[in-house]
This record gives C-alpha cells, structure tokens and sequence, in this order.
C-alpha cells in the first residue's frame, strides 16, 4: 500500500497512465515474457492545463457515530482535495494494456490522496 501522510507527500509518485514507469516497465516485461502482467500504481488526476477551473473536491466521508476524528463535529470528515487514484493495470502478452482499475473501496490511508474509481472492472 502507500502510506503517505498527505496529498503532498505522495505528490512526486503519482504517474500518468501509459507513459509513466510502472506502465512502461510492464508494457515492456509482458512483451518480453510474452506473459500478462498486472501491477498497481498511484496515478495522477489530469485536468486540462488549460482550463483555470480548480478540480472539485469529493464528496464529505461519512463515518459511523463510534469514528472519532481530530478536528471534525457531527462524525463527518471533510476529506482534501484529491489528486489521484490507486489504480492497476493489466497489459497482454503483445505489451497492450488491456484495461485499467481505479480500486472504488479505498482505505484509511488512501483518503488523504487518492478519490474513488466509478466501478469495477469484470475480465472473462
């Protein structure tokens, strides 16, 4: 998993999908072993440059009423600004990628970063 602090923190390993280096390096080990490969990374939110537009923050988590968290009343935890996913990925065995995860069930440690995907993903 990935255990930063804040958004910030893991900043400098959020990759973009396709070019970054774990979707290289898999692309370029599933050509090479002529295998399927699936790895997880930590994938930036891309918003357009050109738009001064600031990217939406999620929605409030809610936590049961036994949650306690520092500095929140009422058991609701406004969450920051998230920028980017916790994302996977599966390539063939010619080194295409064939689809992309954003993981939806995110973990206590993901909440300061990362923003759910919109779904799952079914492979037959």
């Amino acid at each position: 998993g990935y255990m930063f602090p804040d958004a910030t923190s893991i900043s400098p390993y959020l990759e973009h999908p396709k070019t970054g280096p774990t979707c290289t390096f898999c692309a370029e080990l599933a050509r090479r072993l002529e295998c399927y490969v699936a790895a997880g990374f930590p994938e930036r939110l891309m918003w357009d440059s050109s738009s001064t537009a600031v990217p939406p923050p999620p929605p409030p988590l809610s936590l049961s009423p036994a949650t306690t968290v520092p500095g929140t009343t009422g058991g609701v935890a406004h969450r920051p600004p998230a920028i980017g996913f916790n994302t996977a990925v599966l390539y063939s065995p010619t080194g295409e990628p064939l689809t992309l995860y954003r993981k939806s069930n995110l973990f206590e440690t993901d909440l300061s970063w990362a923003t759910p995907g919109s779904g799952f993903t079914v492979l037959e």
